[in-house]
């Protein structure tokens, strides 16, 4: 986020080319709005970008807070969305978050069962007890 952060500042680019062109193609979704950084969004207000050093702190307030209810990644993430937060890597860290929390991995659904040999059940006849 920094290199967006000096772009939007002090129109200073890279020095390379194509890096600079990425740049200034991403920098269009970006303002900058008292000395912080926020990004537009599509049907969204203005999205606060969040530093590398708190995003944890922002899944475990969101996921597990007085409002939260232990969602999985993807609600997680589009959770934190709507509380007006955004960071790059926001999908994959949800996801690494959710499989980590305890709480979560001893309550929540578990999907992927060993398989069994399913056995029959035979009745003498029609509604036996």
């Amino acid at each position: 986020m920094t290199p967006i952060i000096n772009y939007l500042k002090s129109d200073t680019l890279p020095a390379d080319k194509k890096e600079a062109k990425r740049l200034v193609r991403e920098a269009q979704y970006y303002n900058i709005v008292h000395d912080a950084l926020y990004r537009k969004g599509i049907s969204t207000p203005l999205l606060k970008c969040v530093p590398t050093s708190a995003t944890r702190d922002v899944l475990e307030k969101v996921h597990g807070g007085i409002c939260g209810n232990h969602l999985g990644a993807r609600a997680l993430s589009k959770m934190v969305f709507r509380a007006g937060f955004y960071w790059p890597t926001l999908q994959k860290e949800a996801t690494e978050f959710v499989k980590t929390c305890p709480p979560c991995q001893k309550h929540g659904n578990f999907h992927i069962a060993p398989p069994e040999e399913l056995i029959g059940v035979v009745s003498p006849w029609p509604f036996a007890k």
